[in-house]
């Protein structure tokens, strides 16, 4: 797995991204190269973040604690990602995830914070004034959690006959999108900008 490590630089603010939905297409369990498609404008849209930002991805992969998968598989997977985003002017700070199925009431599976936290701790990130990207309801609840901003992509049909119980801050058509939202707000804090909701 590709892993945080420490930063003595203190108040670093992060962009907190899903993976499968958000980076690429989620076309059910990803853990192969060739089931991975970056979507469109996706890695634009990854090195136009403002250099502020640490960018951590943090994906529930259930697959893994599901027996679908194993763990080596995504950390390959996830290692090819980096390189590939890498080549393309893309630095990613971390990768955590969360191996476990629903019914292991684990600490890592978002909407819980674990992750987030471990990343936290990890690259001194300041929670207020970072952004939350995915694609579901879990991600912008742990947002929300951790009060920060939320930005929830690609709404899909589900969502739209059976409406979240949380809103998200902004609501997106994807990633391309999402970062112009973060750049357009970059230097504004929270209180400055009251409810984001659009």
């Amino acid at each position: 797995m590709h892993s945080p490590r420490s930063s003595r630089k203190p108040g670093w603010k992060a962009v907190f991204l899903d993976r499968d939905g958000v980076i690429n297409y989620d076309a059910g369990f990803v853990h192969r190269r060739a089931d991975f498609l970056f979507l469109p404008g996706a890695i634009e849209a990854l090195r136009s973040i403002p250099s502020e930002y640490k960018k951590v991805v943090i994906s529930n992969q259930s697959g893994i604690g599901r027996g679908y998968f194993s763990l080596e598989e995504v950390e390959e997977l996830n290692r090819w990602m980096v390189d590939r985003l890498h080549s393309g002017g893309v630095k990613i700070d971390a990768i955590l995830l969360c191996p476990h199925a629903p019914e292991d009431k684990c600490r890592c599976r978002k909407p819980k914070l674990g992750l987030f936290h471990q990343a936290q701790r990890a690259l001194g990130i300041e929670l207020v004034g970072s952004w939350v990207i995915g694609d579901k309801e879990s991600d912008i609840l742990a947002g929300k959690r951790l009060k920060s901003r939320t930005i929830l992509v690609n709404k899909n049909r589900v969502e739209r006959r059976n409406p979240p119980r949380v809103r998200a801050d902004f609501k997106v058509a994807g990633l391309r999108e999402a970062v112009e939202v973060i750049r357009s707000r970059s230097g504004e804090t929270q209180s400055e900008t009251g409810n984001l909701s659009v």
